[in-house]
């Protein structure tokens, strides 16, 4: 299913990412993305559950069909009621729409659950440039236009992922400082990068550092937006207001 979803929503076919070293960026994925598939099951079961209750077990008490009957003005032929505080079954149209409405919350979540794995970005690197020669038959094009960016979700298995040109890519800065956006020109939506308690070339780095380094190796590519400038951190502060302001601790 997240493969199909996923290909509604990007046009590029799964490629295979192979790395001789670690990937610039990479970060464990939050508990919801790593258990996608088993919150979908809950979620199947308990909208199930719903809509078979709501259909069996959503009655009404028979004295309000009594003072319906009363207030009609087609009441005129005596109809035998039942026993007084009885239940019986609501209208099926009733019964019908609140069946439908508990589909469609529960579908949406499996969805949105899908779609949010596969946006959220598991390790994240720069192919290194490939020079053109003087046989190429572009001349005009640089360095950096030969440069692919690679990318892994958590909805990819292992190495898998996709890979795009840089030149096509553009990258902005989140709600705040501590996340990055990456778009990617005739692909819908975006990919979201969480800098906090990430690994950069597979070493801890700080939000700040993080920033600095995923920057660093994008060079002149493409940016969007306005981003947040971060002063240079005192490598004696290890901990308290002053760490945290520089994303630290």
């Amino acid at each position: 299913m997240s493969r199909v979803l996923g290909r509604l929503f990007s046009r590029r076919a799964a490629s295979i990412i192979k790395l001789d070293r670690p990937p610039l960026f990479s970060k464990v994925p939050p508990w919801w993305a790593r258990w996608t598939y088993a919150l979908i099951a809950c979620d199947l079961f308990v909208t199930a559950s719903a809509v078979e209750f709501t259909w069996n077990n959503w009655t009404q008490l028979t004295d309000d069909l009594k003072t319906i009957s009363q207030k009609s003005k087609e009441g005129t032929v005596a109809v035998q009621q039942p026993p007084n505080d009885s239940y019986v079954p609501r209208p099926s149209w009733q019964r019908a729409g609140l069946c439908v409405a508990h589909l469609g919350v529960g579908i949406g979540i499996a969805v949105a659950l899908i779609v949010t794995q596969s946006r959220y970005v598991r390790t994240f690197t720069l192919s290194p440039a490939l020079l053109r020669a003087k046989t190429s038959k572009n001349p005009s094009q640089t360095p950096s236009q030969d440069r692919q960016v690679l990318i892994s979700c958590a909805s990819n298995f292992k190495n898998n992922g996709q890979s795009f040109s840089l030149a096509s890519c553009s990258v902005g800065e989140g709600r705040d400082a501590s996340e990055m956006i990456l778009r990617v020109d005739g692909e819908r939506g975006h990919w979201f990068l969480s800098l906090e308690n990430s690994l950069i070339n597979g070493k801890k780095a700080s939000i700040m550092d993080a920033q600095r380094a995923i920057l660093e190796e994008w060079g002149t590519a493409r940016r969007t937006g306005t981003w947040t400038p971060l002063a240079v951190a005192d490598r004696r502060w290890v901990s308290g207001p002053a760490a945290r302001k520089q994303g630290r601790s």
